[in-house]
């Protein structure tokens, strides 16, 4: 399969709002006390804002066909004369999704390293991202390209 990866463009907010729409339904699925049912789960000028704020980027990962079969969004982070921690830059992932039918075929992988090549042109000390307890698959993926648990938050629920 020819993969193109690239940042995504105003025009792209339709396509991405489905894919955003599959991981909404996994969340709001697996925890409707969290999470609301909606329709659009990805705000247009939201998207917009991101593309035009230079602390974050948004690429997508686009077949021959020119499909968007994938996406990442992240955020660039820097922790600054914080008294207690080190000065530092992390790349944050806030959102990472392949389509269902173009799962298990890379394509995670390839935007995951887009953002971690990202992170060493910018001297970023790491990558991060959360990951619901629940999303096993998303997991072990994580797990597989070499992640390690930072933090635990945990709950109860009243």
């Amino acid at each position: 399969m020819g993969l193109k990866i690239r940042e995504a463009i105003i025009s792209d907010y339709e396509n991405l709002l489905l894919l955003v729409k599959e991981v909404h339904e996994i969340h709001y699925k697996a925890r409707p006390d969290y999470y609301k049912d909606t329709d659009i789960p990805l705000d247009k000028e939201d998207f917009i804002n991101k593309l035009s704020h230079t602390e974050y980027k948004i690429m997508v990962a686009e077949n021959e066909n020119d499909e968007i079969a994938g996406y990442i969004i992240y955020k660039i982070k820097k922790i600054e004369e914080h008294p207690l921690l080190v000065d530092k830059v992390v790349v944050y992932v806030e959102d990472l999704c392949v389509t269902g039918r173009f799962k298990r075929k890379g394509i995670g992988k390839k935007l995951l390293e887009s953002a971690i090549e990202y992170g060493k042109e910018i001297n970023a000390s790491s990558i991060e991202l959360t990951v619901w307890a629940f999303n096993e698959e998303a997991i072990k993926f994580y797990e597989s390209l070499s992640f390690k648990p930072q933090s635990i938050k945990m709950e109860m629920i009243l």
